[in-house]
Parts: structure tokens; sequence; C-alpha cells
């Protein structure tokens, strides 16, 4: 129970918020001793005689304690005035008359998103890239010959790993050129380039 050491739980420790007096004539003064009792009576005695109660009724036959409504409907309503006011998070925090509040008066911080512009511009733009650079041929923007030419039987030249690709998805590929299907069993034959002689 770390609120007896410091006076605030570990997720106020790390928010940097600490609890403080709003009832009676100690207003603004951090939680007291005898307010750090009650809080751990609330939290953790009542849970615990609760269930203790509840188990010797169960064994005595009597009437059990679960009639919990009046607790209920109360909590709901200090959640509803915390969410329009922002004072006293919970039922037990109202009772002891204590709030969470920043140690150090909290200056008006001016943000700066353009760290963050440039990031979404940069990853929106890579995503583009992505995108639209797999549908770019650039062998046919250079108009050079294909790294590995390659054929089929309609002898119309593409590169060894489009051909292949294709022949392996569909047996029946036919030539995007030609529509030549050749029949299944189709094999990328390398193409073999001849150079004549040269007239001088």
């Amino acid at each position: 129970f770390t609120l007896s050491d410091s006076g605030a739980t570990v997720g106020q420790q790390l928010l940097n918020v600490r609890y403080a007096q709003t009832k009676g004539a100690d207003v603004g003064q951090w939680i007291s001793a005898r307010q750090k009792t009650w809080l751990a009576i609330l939290y953790i005695g009542c849970p615990w005689l609760r269930e203790r109660l509840s188990r010797i009724l169960g064994v005595l036959r009597l009437s059990s304690w679960e009639d919990q409504t009046a607790l209920k409907v109360a909590s709901l309503v200090n959640f509803l005035v915390f969410l329009r006011r922002g004072v006293y998070l919970s039922l037990a925090e109202r009772l002891v008359g204590i709030q969470a509040k920043f140690p150090q008066r909290q200056l008006m911080r001016q943000v700066s998103f353009d760290f963050m512009t440039r990031e979404i511009l940069w990853h929106g733009f890579s995503e583009f890239l992505l995108f639209v650079l797999p549908l770019i041929s650039i062998q046919r923007m250079k108009n050079t010959w294909p790294v590995h030419p390659h054929h089929v039987d309609c002898r119309h030249v593409f590169c060894y790993y489009c051909l292949a690709s294709n022949l392996k998805a569909d047996p029946n590929y036919a030539c995007p050129l030609c529509g030549d299907a050749g029949g299944t069993g189709l094999v990328p034959q390398p193409v073999h380039l001849t150079v004549g002689p040269t007239h001088r």
C-alpha cells in the first residue's frame, strides 16, 4: 500500500499526481495519516468484512448480505458527478474528502505537431510507392531487352521470372501478345542471340 509511504498510489506517481485534502480546515494540504487510515479501511477493510459476513450469514442460514443496491446507486451517482465536475473519482474519496491533484502548478503547454505531420506524410508517401512501383514496368520504360530473355513456342520474348511464374500458376497459360496457348507442359526456353557478320 504505497499510499501510506508517499501519499499517492503507484499509478498516481507515474502521472505525477498526489492526494490532497478538499474538506475541513486543511484544504489544499496533502493527505493526512488519519485520511490514509480511513481510505485503507474503505478500500481494504470493508470488502474483507463484507466477504466474511456473507460467509458467516450463509453458514448460519440467515439472509445473506447480497443486497448492495444502495451502494451501487451511490457509486453510480458519484461517477456521474465526477464526469460532470471532475472531482472525487470514487465514493471512498468523497467520504474521506480527498482529491488527486498535481504537486506543481501545471503550465500551459504548446504542442507542436510538426514532427508528427512529417512522419505521417513520409509514411503515406512510402505506402504509395510500395503500391505503385510494382505496377511500373521499368524494362518497358527503358525499352531494353529482358535480363534473362526466354520464350515459349510462339517466340515472343519475356523475362524468365515472369514467364515461369505465369506457367506455374496457370498450366494453360497463353501468350498475352498473340494468345497462343501452345498446350500444356510448356517450358521456358532461353533466347539465343546470333550476331551476324559485320560489313565494313
